[in-house]
C-alpha cells in the first residue's frame, strides 16, 4: 500500500531484472507495471522494488532454470528474527532469502 493505493506487482506487474549491487548492498527487482487491468490499451511503467541495508542473501535457482520463466512475483513474506528483518522472496522459479534494513518502492 502506498499513499496513492495499492500496487499489486503480483497480478498487474512483470519482473523485468533483478540486480545485485555489492557496493551497495542492494537488491533491485525491476518491474513493468500495468496499473489498472480494467483499461483498454494499459502500457506499462518501470517500478522497482529495492531491499537496501543487505546483510545476508541467498539465491536458489532449479538445474533446469530457464530465465524467461521468472516473470512472475508470487509473494514476499517477512518476519522480524531478533531485531533482523528477514524476507522471503518468491519469484516463481526464483526463491530469494534475505536479511535487509529497508525496503522501498518506487516510480523510476
Amino acid at each position: 500500500m502506498t499513499d496513492e493505493g495499492l500496487v499489486d506487482l503480483h497480478n498487474l506487474a512483470e519482473i523485468e531484472r533483478l540486480t545485485i549491487s555489492p557496493g551497495s548492498s542492494t537488491l533491485t527487482i525491476g518491474f513493468a507495471y500495468y496499473g489498472d487491468w480494467r483499461a483498454t490499451g494499459v502500457q506499462p511503467h518501470p517500478v522497482e522494488l529495492e531491499f537496501g541495508g543487505i546483510r545476508s542473501l541467498k539465491m536458489e535457482l532449479p538445474a533446469d532454470y530457464e530465465p524467461r520463466a521468472a516473470t512472475s512475483l508470487e509473494g514476499i513474506f517477512y518476519q522480524d528474527i531478533s531485531g533482523q528483518t528477514c524476507f522471503d522472496i518468491d519469484m516463481d522459479e526464483i526463491q530469494c532469502s534475505l536479511v535487509a534494513e529497508t525496503l522501498t518502492l518506487r516510480d523510476v
